[in-house]
């Protein structure tokens, strides 16, 4: 009969071993879930953020071409008007006069202001 109580014993205390590690595992298990959750949320909010960098790169990029374009045209606008805007006639060989218009452009095309 002891030999049964004490297997009994230890039947009870393996058990309630066991169900102590089951306790334990689970709340690791949901202190694991919640870290997860926590990651997904992390990574949901990486992935917005990824793509309205993505919309903003584009929107610069398609600001930077127009701003390079209309500088484009302004600088040839302002050669054109250089250019016909000059004065030589009358002036001493190698001079050359501007309108104040020609001035402005040949100031601007300077980088003056």
């Amino acid at each position: 009969m002891r030999e049964l109580t004490s297997a009994a014993r230890s039947l009870k205390e393996g058990y309630e071993s066991l169900l102590e590690k089951h306790k334990e595992l689970e709340c690791e298990k949901k202190s694991l879930l919640a870290e997860i959750a926590a990651l997904n949320w992390k990574v949901q909010e990486l992935e917005r953020n990824l793509e309205y960098g993505a919309k903003v790169v584009v929107k610069t990029a398609e600001k930077l071409y127009y701003e390079k374009q209309q500088n484009k045209r302004y600088r040839e606008a302002l050669k054109k008007i250089k250019k016909e805007e000059t004065v030589t006639t009358g002036l001493s060989e190698g001079q050359v006069a501007y309108t104040i218009s020609g001035h402005i452009a040949r100031k601007a095309l300077e980088g003056e202001e």
